[in-house]
């Protein structure tokens, strides 16, 4: 009996996890929101991306550009840069990933400056400056303390923008990945106490 539930349970664990990210095989690169405490925290492992099929429009060094959000406009970026990155035309995605109106800024953030904008009219996808077609963003990230999806206007779900030859990922969980395991695999060990509670009498 233990044996059998043991198996199913690792079945059901594959499954869980083959369905919460087999999704992203695909991705070049994906960011990542969560509500964390009472924090929301954007993060991607970064990755290759391949800008063939988009067009360089030009290099921006005005302001200071560090990861922001603002969902209506279409402004997500993560990580930080000094005033500078490229921005490509030729992406096609959704307009906007929530209702929120605001520009606003991480109150802390590292790693390699990349997004997506619409916030002048026109979708553009910005790299850090001088990046190379086909080569490696590193990590990046950046957390909004005291903040939470609804406060921002960050709608849950899956946005990508794409073009001829790659695209970026969005994934607002409404519930962390991490807690949705831990939530499964708590409960796995319950139904295993039971099983063995049955056994014993």
């Amino acid at each position: 009996m233990m044996k059998k539930l043991f198996r199913s349970a690792q079945a059901l664990a594959a499954l869980l996890l083959v369905t919460t990210w087999g999704s992203n095989v695909q991705a070049s690169v994906i960011i990542t929101a969560i509500e964390s405490g009472s924090d929301v925290i954007l993060s991607s492992v970064g990755g290759t991306l391949d800008l063939t099929g988009l067009t360089f429009d030009s290099t921006s060094n005005g302001g200071t550009t560090n990861a922001v959000i603002d969902p209506d406009a279409l402004l997500v970026a993560v990580g930080t840069t000094d005033n500078v990155f490229d921005r490509y035309a030729g992406a096609s995605g959704p307009a906007a990933f929530g209702s929120g109106t605001t520009q606003v800024f991480a109150d802390s953030y590292s790693g390699d400056l990349f997004g997506v904008s619409n916030f002048t009219g026109s979708l553009w996808i910005a790299v850090p400056t001088g990046f190379t077609s086909g080569g490696t963003l590193g990590a990046a990230s950046g957390t909004w303390l005291n903040q939470s999806f609804a406060t921002l206007g960050m709608t849950p779900g899956t946005y990508v923008w794409s073009w001829a030859s790659d695209s970026i990922t969005l994934q607002v969980s409404a519930v962390p990945v991490p807690a949705a395991v831990w939530l499964f695999g708590s409960g796995l060990l319950g139904l295993i106490g039971i099983a063995r509670r049955k056994k014993a009498a």
